[in-house]
């Protein structure tokens, strides 16, 4: 017995070590992407062409500040200018650097982006999304998967529009950062977007977790719009019967995006379009039929 409670000790003591070690791992690394943050916002401040762009889609000063809009430079290795150890395997884990050729070449994986922090429910963050201004490449680019971020679970914008999700009991899910920024600049507080990715049963959960009474999905009216429409409508059925919380779908013309309806016919304009959203059942049934030749 005594040589059995002497293995399970260090046992325990080693496992203690490790949770303790990674523990302090994933503090280093929320402060490497606090510090980025800071950095990106900096450069923004510094930036013609970014402010320039942000002024073009009608973006306020107050807007910049409520989502902590920033810039990343178009050099390679601009984050070089505050983690002097680049090479340091926290900066690739936290999704900032990119190690390619086994890790022997390293970059920046926000390049000549208006960067959006990712903010977790208790307002710290925890991953960027990064919008191109020029040349070739995906307009859109998130962080990685990470220890502390979770792309599939993660909706922009929940912390700032939680105060108004609770007085209003009602969320709008859309599908862009920019989308967000918006509306929430015109008085519409309790929008929120996936990242660029399906609705998952996840990102449903988190919703019906909220103070809403109300849960509307806003998409474009092109057929990618309808099938983002559809796969948030299978991801709802997994959870929507265990819940009060009434869900509906609201498709803009095929020309509009939350934000060009807002900029082009006002936050009443959008409140009402919303407010005729078309209930969860009527979505399905709808698409039930589809295709089908009923009268036979």
């Amino acid at each position: 017995m005594a040589d059995h409670h002497a293995i399970r000790k260090p046992q325990a003591q080693h496992q203690r070590v490790e949770e303790q070690a990674a523990a302090e791992y994933l503090v280093m690394y929320q402060e490497m992407l606090s510090k980025a943050l800071r950095f990106y916002w900096g450069n923004l401040k510094g930036s013609i062409k970014a402010r320039r762009y942000l002024k073009e889609r009608g973006v306020t000063a107050e807007s910049v500040r409520r989502f902590g809009l920033g810039y990343a430079e178009s050099a390679s290795q601009s984050l070089r200018a505050i983690f002097p150890n680049y090479h340091v395997k926290a900066l690739v884990d936290s999704g900032l650097v990119v190690a390619v050729e086994e890790g022997r070449r390293r970059y920046d994986r926000f390049r000549d982006r208006i960067i959006f922090p990712i903010l977790s429910e208790s307002g710290r963050v925890i991953a960027f999304g990064g919008r191109l201004l020029e040349g070739e490449g995906a307009k859109y680019l998130n962080s990685p998967q990470s220890a502390l971020f979770d792309k599939g679970a993660t909706l922009f914008g929940l912390p700032q529009a939680r105060a108004s999700i609770e007085a209003q009991g009602e969320v709008i899910v859309v599908e862009g950062y920019m989308d967000v920024v918006m509306s929430a600049q015109h008085g519409i507080n309790n929008t929120v977007a996936t990242l660029g990715t399906a609705t998952t049963s996840a990102h449903v959960q988190k919703l019906m977790s909220t103070p809403a009474r109300r849960i509307v999905f806003c998409f474009d009216g092109d057929g990618a719009g309808l099938n983002a429409a559809v796969k948030a409508m299978e991801a709802c059925i997994e959870v929507v019967t265990a819940t009060s919380a009434e869900v509906a779908f609201a498709f803009l013309p095929e020309t509009e995006d939350p934000d060009s309806f807002i900029r082009n016919k006002g936050a009443d304009a959008f409140r009402e379009f919303v407010s005729k959203a078309v209930p969860f059942e009527t979505f399905l049934i709808d698409q039930l039929r589809r295709g089908k030749d009923l009268t036979t």
